[in-house]
């Protein structure tokens, strides 16, 4: 029972740790700031020719 409640305390700490990574860079003006493509900021690219 000590096993699976140690494990569950770690797999939270490591998620909290990922989640805040990933809240804190996609702000501007960041560090390790993420540039969303096309596909995911729903934009879309014209070429003329």
């Amino acid at each position: 029972m000590f096993a699976i409640r140690y494990w569950s305390v770690i797999i939270l700490i490591v998620a909290a740790a990922i989640g805040f990574f990933v809240y804190t860079t996609t702000g501007g003006g960041g560090r390790f700031d993420f540039k969303l493509g096309l596909d995911l900021s729903g934009g879309s690219h014209l070429v003329y020719n």
